[in-house]
């Protein structure tokens, strides 16, 4: 559908198309910033009645200084969320295994039919061991996991790879708030600590503008990178290619993460660029923790592609701009080649 309201943008994407010219897409970056207001999505733990959010350094100007974040894992976590939501929703036609479709954190090491299978591949053919893997589920496939059972050591490399999600320093900040849990007519806990007393507790809410960055490597949907080849065909790694790219729209858009029954984040915005590799050339990626992060992703774009014209940069203002470059781009996915 074309972009109306925005023909600039409606124009990089038919730009992009015709770089593109027919060949599948490989991979893509995103590098944007995020506003988000009153949120607690990640935190260290508790001291007493007091909740800690989570801390880590960044560099500002030489400097190393401290800023909220949020973990990359919670945002894979959500990713694998939002993925497995769109296989069950899909009739059968993203396959799952046993412990993913229950969420199972061990994933298919716990499937039984896996379990089974392993017992005829000898401990060290990794490959076939891989091959089992991707063919058997679309999350595992993309999400990546180690089989250990029997004493091998045979991965599977993540497609989706995500960084911490960083308050831009100056731009963020934290406050904690005193709750109460009123419960009439208590007095104190018992004895054992059932909880069920008053008592007072602290939280924490962070606002401000965050950094994104994460990669999709399109083109190992259904690749064993041991045996270099494809085990699914392009039809499915098609489908599982668009599939993982509306589960990384949604973990944008629909952020997950702790304390959402009470502090569910007010997403206000988000805006920055996406690069598409049709082509060898990885998808490049710059901070958004930098001013002017857009423009120094088309300098390294343009560094690297004097020749080859494989990678197409597209700009976002919105997080519904974000959707229809990525809705377009499920139109480009298909048979990658190694």
């Amino acid at each position: 559908m074309a972009n109306e309201n925005n023909p600039q943008l409606e124009q990089q994407l038919r730009e992009t198309a015709t770089l593109g010219n027919g060949r599948a897409l490989t991979g893509l970056s995103i590098a944007a910033r995020a506003s988000l207001s009153a949120h607690s999505l990640n935190n260290e733990g508790t001291i007493n009645n007091e909740q800690i959010e989570r801390i880590v350094n960044v560099v500002q100007d030489g400097e190393v200084v401290p800023v909220n974040a949020v973990s990359g894992d919670v945002l894979k976590h959500g990713f694998i969320d939002h993925l497995r939501a769109l296989a069950l929703g899909a009739d059968g036609a993203l396959p799952l295994c046993a412990s993913c479709r229950r969420s199972d954190p061990n994933r298919i090491n716990e499937d039984p039919q896996f379990q089974e299978a392993l017992k005829g591949i000898n401990k060290t053919e990794n490959a076939r061991v891989v091959d089992e893997v991707v063919r058997r589920c679309v999350i595992d496939d993309l999400g990546g996991l180690l089989v250990t059972q029997g004493n091998r050591n045979a991965p599977r490399r993540s497609v989706a790879q995500f960084g911490w999600l960083l308050g831009v320093p100056e731009h963020v900040r934290t406050e904690r708030y005193t709750h109460i849990k009123l419960a009439l007519g208590a007095t104190e806990d018992d004895a054992e600590g059932s909880n069920r007393g008053q008592n007072l507790f602290k939280r924490p809410a962070s606002s401000g503008q965050y950094a994104f960055v994460t990669q999709l490597a399109l083109g190992r949907i259904g690749y064993n990178d041991i045996s270099a080849k494809y085990v699914v065909e392009p039809a499915e790694r098609a489908r599982r290619a668009s599939a993982a790219l509306q589960a990384l729209y949604l973990t944008l858009a629909a952020p997950t993460g702790a304390q959402r029954n009470t502090q569910l984040p007010h997403l206000q915005g988000a805006h920055g660029v996406v690069c598409f590799a049709f082509g060898t050339t990885p998808p490049v990626l710059f901070s958004p923790l930098e001013e002017g992060f857009e423009n120094q992703m088309r300098d390294i774009a343009n560094a690297f592609e004097q020749q080859r014209r494989s990678l197409a940069l597209v700009e976002f203002a919105s997080v519904a701009e974000l959707g229809a470059i990525l809705e377009r781009a499920t139109l480009w996915v298909g048979p990658a080649r190694a």
